[in-house]
């Protein structure tokens, strides 16, 4: 059998998915086509490829991968579908597996033959954002074409049984399968404590924002909670963001740490953090801060916090919340505002249930994905 794997970005879990995905094909009798950004060629020393005479990487061409990113999000679908169409007659592919399943929806399975099977991961739950009619009546008519799809096979909802559930039952199929978000895969021997590299005293609370900073991760209410603490509240507290700085917020970021920097200690690592890096800044936290806007679906900041043994601070809302609450992983807030972050920032942090790591592991993850191929 031939299996294609398709995805055209290649950052933050991207690439974790696809080396995931390449340790399924290596226990395979199948054979693996991975169609993906070239960009792999320089991110993929970030993981360890054992050698395979199963796999063979191909990479979109530089047209292909203008096509893929369209601004307009269903004129994107549409080129990533007709691309994917003239690679699985080239390549003879019988199974196509999406690792961002709805954005080559609806097109793919109008344009592929009918005997191609199509599975992908879902991320985003719409059951948790709030619509009016006209969204409310677009989503219904999106799930509904995805389920009476003769070729599409199975969609892995990630980090979501609940949904699983009301997604079959609403559109009464069986289609839908939980996939649970694996924690990250750390050898443990090789972490250390980063505070001497960063001249973090060994006293001080550390809290840790990480991941790529935008509005929507509320980093920059981050900040404008800090700004109304006291002198006091700060004494014995350090703040690290580690991460792309995106420029919508750059300008804005950098005033308000300038601003506060005065009175508390700050630590931008702007770029990309190697996942080292990011190992041992949680391994060396007291705290990880994700007061994220967007709580529609899952973030493997978690699957870190669940690891390390270190709480979070996220909003209650949505998937987030409901994951954060449910596994006992840290302190949730109503509502992203800075007066209720620095409430959150200023208790004592509860204890973490590590149960998560039992039920997220990558033995889980691979398995589950490994199953619509019969491997």
């Amino acid at each position: 059998m031939n299996i294609l794997i398709f995805d055209d970005n290649i950052t933050g879990h991207h690439l974790e998915y696809l080396h995931h995905i390449y340790q399924i094909a290596c226990s395979s009798n199948n054979h693996f086509f991975f169609l993906i950004n070239k960009d792999f060629e320089k991110e993929k020393e970030k993981c360890k490829w054992d050698k395979t005479s199963n796999v063979t990487f191909v990479y979109l061409t530089d047209s292909e991968q203008k096509q893929c990113e369209k601004g307009n999000l269903l004129l994107a679908a549409y080129y990533k579908s007709i691309i994917i169409r003239s690679y699985t007659k080239v390549l003879h592919i019988d199974k196509v597996f999406l690792i961002t399943f709805i954005l080559c929806m609806p097109f793919l399975p109008w344009l592929l033959n009918r005997d191609v099977g199509i599975s992908g991961i879902l991320y985003r739950i719409y059951l948790y954002e709030s619509q009016n009619f006209k969204k409310r009546l677009i989503n219904r008519i999106r799930f509904s074409f995805i389920v009476k799809s003769h070729n599409i096979e199975r969609v892995f909802v990630l980090n979501d049984n609940q949904a699983v559930k009301e997604l079959n039952q609403s559109y009464s199929t069986d289609i839908f399968n939980y996939l649970p978000d694996p924690i990250p895969s750390i050898d443990k021997t090789v972490l250390h404590n980063i505070r001497a590299e960063y001249s973090i005293p060994q006293e001080h609370k550390l809290f840790l924002h990480f991941g790529g900073m935008t509005d929507r991760k509320g980093t920059l209410e981050i900040l404008d909670a800090i700004s109304l603490m006291t002198c006091e509240e700060l004494t014995n507290k350090t703040f690290v963001f580690a991460g792309r700085v995106y420029k919508s917020i750059r300008e804005v970021f950098y005033e308000k740490v300038r601003k506060v920097s005065s009175k508390v200690r700050i630590i931008v690592i702007d770029g990309f953090c190697s996942y080292e890096l990011i190992n041992n800044l949680c391994y060396s936290c007291d705290c990880l801060l994700m007061p994220y806007k967007q709580v529609c679906q899952s973030s493997g900041v978690l699957g870190y916090a669940a690891f390390f043994n270190k709480p979070v601070i996220g909003p209650s809302e949505g998937l987030i919340g409901h994951i954060i609450q449910n596994d006992n992983l840290g302190e949730t807030i109503s509502q992203i505002t800075p007066e209720l972050l620095k409430r959150a920032i200023c208790k004592e942090m509860p204890c973490v249930n590590i149960s998560y790591t039992e039920t997220h592991s990558l033995y889980s993850f691979i398995n589950t994905i490994a199953k619509c191929w019969n491997i």
